[in-house]
């Protein structure tokens, strides 16, 4: 999800930092956000990590998704923009 990248740089924050406040490892966090569609247990659990909540989550998620269709980038369903770089 780059929701999730997006709120991580927000807030300043690595993914390893999301995933010591999880209890994870780094693959681990990102084994759940690069699914085809998050489970409310996922977005809870990165929600929660990040210190926010789920409709934060879906907002970034929904407003991530009209910018990538305004230029024409193609969405897939867990928000992840085709063809878009994310560094780590």
């Amino acid at each position: 999800m780059l929701a999730v990248r997006t709120l991580l740089m927000r807030r300043g924050m690595t993914t390893t930092e999301l995933a010591k406040a999880l209890g994870l490892t780094r693959e681990g966090v990102y084994g759940r956000i690069r699914v085809d569609v998050p489970t409310v247990k996922t977005l809870k659990c990165v929600a929660e990590g990040l210190g926010t909540t789920i409709d934060d989550v879906l907002e970034v998620m929904r407003q991530e998704r009209i910018q990538a269709e305004k230029i024409g980038r193609p969405v897939r369903g867990d928000g992840m923009i085709k063809g878009a770089f994310v560094p780590n």
